[in-house]
């Protein structure tokens, strides 16, 4: 059996569909797998022993290169399709691959007539990693471990620190969705604040093109001395630079899905998003912080925006974070 795996969403999204992914190679370990995704997010996939082959097509690819992928996936032969939360181009991609089984969720949106094994939408507040699953039900997988891994690499062992040296703690204030950006002013008081009383370095975090974002926040900061700027050009050594933190804090993000996968302790601030649909259930070292507002309301013309995450004051996630980070690093904490 011949299966192409279709996702051409945000780095996060993809991250989380590797426990599916992993979940239906174990349960059919003949069956050749195929994924195609968006750049960078093929670099999850490199060395995978689960996929075969990774195909690429740009979020900016025009008509002429999706026409090429197309003919190209009819060329393959497959015999089943997963659109996994599919936009409107990977619907389409489907809806011409002549793949003969097509797997998605059923949906209000026009998409859905591209698949034509249709399997209910989970719950608003369902872990998406879990939401997976689902749709490889018809395929005889009945579920499996929700523990995402980057090119095969999965959760570490927490790490001792010394109580002599500072821990370190990544910040990160971006975000592709505009509206699930926390105020800059609102990170620089909470950055204050966490080095008056933790023993600790910040590290700022983004890509590259965020560079110019992140240090405007950077030359707001009191204490320059234990505050770095760190962006990077790959999600590789963005991986392994997960694995010189401690703790994060952060926006809901695909570098906060990073540091879970990794197993680093989290505390995320969400705006519109429903934390518990973007955080691994029942667990003890991630912490949330949300705001109420829905995510369709949010994202209406009026309000697009303006409302997110600003229903969330800095004192309060601050005093939040410093709790979750003393249950960690209690002897870090400053007297």
């Amino acid at each position: 059996m011949k299966v192409l795996l279709l996702i051409t969403k945000k780095i996060g999204d993809v991250l989380l569909t590797t426990p599916a992914v992993r979940a239906l190679k174990n349960t059919h370990p003949d069956w050749e797998l195929h994924y195609l995704t968006s750049p960078p997010c093929d670099q999850i996939f490199q060395n995978s022993s689960h996929i075969s082959k990774v195909w690429q097509l740009s979020r900016k690819a025009g008509l002429r290169e999706t026409i090429r992928i197309i003919k190209d996936i009819r060329r393959e032969k497959f015999d089943v399709l997963i659109g996994l939360l599919p936009r409107d181009r990977a619907a389409v991609i489907s809806l011409f691959s002549g793949i003969p089984k097509r797997i998605s969720y059923k949906t209000n949106h026009p998409r859905h007539l591209a698949f034509n094994i249709k399997i209910p939408l989970p719950e608003n507040d369902t872990y998406y990693a879990s939401n997976e699953f689902a749709l490889l039900a018809p395929l005889g997988v009945k579920g499996g471990s929700l523990d995402a891994d980057f090119q095969g690499q999965r959760a570490r062992e927490p790490k001792k620190i010394s109580a002599s040296k500072n821990i370190n703690i990544s910040v990160s204030t971006v975000s592709g969705d505009a509206n699930k950006r926390w105020p800059k002013d609102n990170f620089i008081n909470l950055i204050n604040r966490i080095l008056d009383k933790v023993n600790a370095r910040i590290f700022l975090i983004g890509s590259t093109a965020e560079k110019d974002y992140i240090e405007n926040i950077y030359n707001a900061i009191n204490n320059e001395k234990l505050v770095s700027v760190k962006t990077f050009n790959d999600l590789t050594s963005f991986w392994k630079f997960t694995d010189t933190i401690d703790y994060h804090i952060g926006n809901d993000n695909g570098q906060r899905h990073f540091f879970i996968t990794r197993g680093v302790p989290t505390f995320g601030i969400f705006g519109p998003a429903i934390a518990s649909a973007w955080t691994p259930p029942n667990s003890d070292i991630h912490a949330t912080i949300e705001n109420k507002i829905s995510y369709k309301f949010s994202r209406s013309p009026i309000f697009h925006g303006y409302i997110d995450c600003l229903g969330i004051k800095w004192l309060d996630a601050t005093n939040a974070a410093l709790r979750e980070i003393a249950k960690f690093f209690p002897e870090h904490i400053k007297k």
